[in-house]
C-alpha cells in the first residue's frame, strides 16, 4: 500500500463550489496549464473528489458554459463519462463530441481545448503518471 501526503491528497467528499477557475484547474493535475476561454464572470462549477496517491475519482456539476484552452501538458491518464449534457473536446488534433452515457478515454498530453455545456454533470476518473523513478524505487522494496 503506497504512503499518503496529506498535503497532496484531497479529503472533498462533500459537494465543493469552484468560486474561481484556478481551483478548479488546479484539481487537474495540480500544474498551472488549464486557461479559461469563456466569461470569468459566468463560471460556476461545483465538484467532489477523492485522491488516493496518483488515483483521483471525481464528480463535476457544470453551472455555466465552459470553454478551456488544456495546453496539451496533463500528464495523466483520464476517462470522462458525461452523465447529463454534452461536451466537446480536442485531443492529439481529433475532436470528440460527446452526450450523456459516452465516455471518452485521453492519454496523458494532448488534451488542447474542452468545452462543457451548461447543465452537465461528469464523472472523472484520472490516473497520474508515475516517475520510472519512483518505479524502479518501489520494485526494489518489493511494493
Amino acid at each position: 500500500m503506497a504512503d499518503l501526503d496529506t498535503a497532496d491528497d484531497l479529503d472533498m467528499l462533500e459537494w465543493a463550489r469552484a468560486e474561481r477557475f484556478d481551483d478548479f484547474a488546479l484539481m487537474c493535475c495540480r500544474k498551472p496549464h488549464l486557461s479559461l476561454l469563456s466569461d470569468p464572470d459566468q463560471f460556476s462549477v461545483t465538484q467532489r473528489a477523492g485522491r488516493v496517491g496518483p488515483v483521483l475519482l471525481s464528480e463535476i456539476l457544470v453551472g455555466s458554459d465552459l470553454s478551456m484552452a488544456c495546453g496539451d501538458m496533463c500528464d495523466a491518464y483520464r476517462v470522462l463519462v458525461l452523465v447529463t449534457g454534452h461536451t466537446e473536446c480536442v485531443h492529439r488534433g481529433v475532436s470528440v463530441s460527446a452526450g450523456p452515457g459516452s465516455a471518452a478515454v485521453f492519454a496523458p498530453e494532448g488534451l488542447s481545448a474542452a468545452r462543457w455545456e451548461a447543465g452537465s454533470r461528469i464523472v472523472c476518473f484520472k490516473i497520474d503518471r508515475v516517475p520510472s523513478t519512483t518505479l524502479s524505487v518501489m520494485h526494489s522494496a518489493g511494493r
